[in-house]
């Protein structure tokens, strides 16, 4: 595979709020990447295996510590969140929208394209009752039924999953997108790192 470098110039055609929410994703990014669980795990791997013996799956491994998981959460939480200014897909749609180069089309596709493996693809899933369950959906039963809410319903359903499926294994995926996720966002981060504003 040929790896090309494209320069874009699009510094002087951002509005002030495109200019906010590249400032605000750069901090984010920051913010995120200082977490333990990145610094931890820079590999974006946890080590864990998982082994089927006369007694059953046996699963070993070292989580993170939980304060670890819920730092990294809380600040992965706003790319994820649609609502968010810095939602992931909202902050790729709007540089999108100031190059037209086919090159640089091909690159925002390609992010996405990682960016939703990551939470919906093959990187992390769960076979479960007849259906699957990806990382988003893992991430969106956690936030909402363990860490930032107390949602009776994602609460539930992450109980009946418990119920087949350990809490740590669920745990450790979790913690697998997010990494997945992380990395996703800081390599958008570093293509920013060069977008500075011109006075």
């Amino acid at each position: 595979m040929t790896r090309r470098t494209v320069r874009l110039d699009i510094a002087n055609s951002l509005s002030e709020a495109d200019w906010h929410c590249v400032d605000t994703f750069k901090y984010r990014s920051e913010r995120l990447s200082k977490t333990e669980l990145v610094k931890e795990h820079n590999s974006g791997r946890v080590a864990w295996s998982m082994t089927m013996t006369e007694k059953g799956l046996t699963c070993e491994g070292d989580l993170p510590a939980e304060s670890i998981i819920v730092e990294h959460l809380a600040a992965l939480r706003f790319f994820y969140l649609e609502k968010e200014p810095v939602f992931f897909d909202k902050v790729v749609n709007m540089l999108s929208q100031h190059s037209r180069l086919a090159e640089a089309t091909l690159a925002y596709r390609s992010i996405k394209a990682e960016w939703k493996n990551a939470l919906f693809g093959d990187a992390v899933q769960i076979e479960w009752h007849g259906g699957k369950i990806s990382a988003g959906r893992l991430l969106d039963l956690w936030f909402n039924g363990e860490y930032f809410h107390g949602d009776k319903k994602a609460r539930d359903e992450l109980g009946r999953l418990w119920e087949t499926i350990p809490q740590m294994v669920t745990k450790w995926l979790l913690v697998e997108a997010a990494l997945c996720s992380t990395s996703v966002v800081l390599k958008l981060n570093a293509w920013l790192a060069g977008l500075v504003r011109r006075v």
